[in-house]
């Protein structure tokens, strides 16, 4: 079951992830894709942020975006073309940096033929409009790598980064598995201004050291 999972799993010695010097020049190099590559810019920004794993940010739709926490509501998770719950079998609110909340906010308002969006569509779709594959995204991460001058890593090697970073700001590893999803916590929506205190101010410091000056 989800062999296809599996098979992105890499060991630990590879260091399938950015240590904060490789991933501060990724992000520095994605302000250049602003123009060129708006979509690919923002899925990578969003899943190196939230460590999102792959089949739940491919199954994102637009009624999960929530502007004014601002965050992600993970519900939902994508297996090729079979959508179920999560990993962790709980739904769970993820916080976003207020700025790229803003900056997602003006991409999600680009009209698409002038017809009113719809709020179940993927927020993330492939170049053809169906459901991201791995391997497109993957694709990406390399183009990104080789023009940062920095390791390649994988849809799931953003997740490790994620999480490392973290630990390099000195975040326990209870605080960690929260923000990854590791542990539910019962996010509910009466419950996502407990789960927002506790983890905004780390997002927003991490941003911040990422963004640059």
């Amino acid at each position: 079951r989800n062999a296809w999972l599996r098979a992105e799993r890499t060991g630990e010695d590879t260091r399938n992830w950015w240590p904060p010097d490789e991933e501060r020049k990724a992000i520095a190099t994605l302000e250049a894709w602003k123009e060129p590559y708006p979509h690919r810019r923002l899925v990578i920004l969003v899943q190196v942020m939230t460590g999102l794993r792959f089949s739940e940010i491919r199954a994102l739709q637009r009624c999960d975006v929530d502007l004014d926490t601002p965050g992600l509501w993970i519900r939902r998770a994508m297996a090729r073309k079979r959508i179920g719950t999560p990993k962790n079998k709980r739904a769970r609110f993820q916080v976003l940096p207020r700025t790229l909340a803003d900056e997602l906010e003006e991409w999600m308002g680009h009209p698409v033929d002038d017809e009113p969006p719809d709020e179940t569509a993927l927020l993330f779709a492939g170049p053809s409009g169906g459901p991201l594959a791995n391997n497109s995204l993957n694709r990406w991460y390399r183009q990104l790598a080789a023009q940062a001058e920095i390791k390649p890593i994988s849809s799931h090697g953003a997740r490790h980064t994620s999480g490392s970073t973290y630990a390099v700001m000195g975040v326990g590893q209870k605080m960690i598995a929260k923000l990854l999803g590791h542990v539910s916590t019962k996010s509910t929506e009466r419950y996502t201004h407990i789960q927002v205190g506790d983890t905004r101010a780390l997002v927003e410091a991490r941003w911040a050291a990422l963004r640059p000056r």
